[in-house]
């Protein structure tokens, strides 16, 4: 067994010598910090007291998109207003080709969107059978930027899935999306579509913005 320990011993301390020779070097001078006079102007009318917290955010914009179809011919290079909806087709950026015939947009229902267990909008765009220019779809979600919460509509964005995601969603293929675009700073999402990708009879696309 060990055992550690203080004995008592009787403690000695040496006289002090002479010290005259010892250079001691010199304090730091602080020097004198300069008043900032715009800053000092800022607080020329402050009492003190601490300033009054900003309110707290209220979301205005958390109506999820009503759903609804509208049907549209498309002519020339300029967006059309797919009636009430909040969805425009037009020449897609950079096309050399305008489009042209009858297109068709559509916005499932809140409570469709919500069974396919989407946080956002549901959309389906269906082109002309003989479509083969490239389109831009924008989708303007300012009326629901605050859907699911503040700063839901930063990390918006745009996927497209087959035409069957609604219909057969567990059947291989149909929930295998295809991120197109996001673009949260401008409210407005802008995925360009190529029809001629679709199969050889009319296909329409579906869109979710989650």
């Amino acid at each position: 067994m060990l055992v550690a320990s203080l004995l008592p011993v009787q403690a000695w301390a040496a006289p002090p010598g002479d010290r005259t020779g010892v250079q001691l070097p010199g304090l730091q001078q602080d020097l004198k910090a300069k008043l900032d006079e715009v800053e000092a102007a800022k607080l020329s009318g402050w009492d003190g007291k601490a300033p009054t917290p900003p309110d707290p955010y209220e979301a205005k914009a958390a109506a999820p998109p009503a759903g609804g179809t509208a049907t549209e011919t498309l002519s020339g290079d300029q967006a059309v207003q797919m009636g009430s909806l909040p969805i425009k087709i037009g020449k897609a950026a950079g096309a050399a080709t305008a489009p042209s015939g009858t297109w068709t947009a559509a916005v499932e229902t809140p409570t469709a969107t919500a069974a396919a267990n989407i946080d956002g909008a549901i959309i389906k765009i269906t082109p002309p059978a003989d479509a083969s220019a490239p389109v831009d779809v924008r989708l303007d979600y300012t009326k629901f930027r605050d859907l699911y919460g503040t700063e839901w509509a930063s990390r918006l964005q745009l996927k497209q899935f087959p035409a069957c995601f609604l219909e057969t969603p567990d059947v291989a293929g149909c929930s295998e999306a295809k991120a197109r675009s996001r673009a949260p700073t401008s409210r407005l999402i802008r995925p360009s579509l190529r029809p001629s990708t679709r199969p050889a009879h009319p296909h329409p696309y579906r869109g979710c913005a989650r």
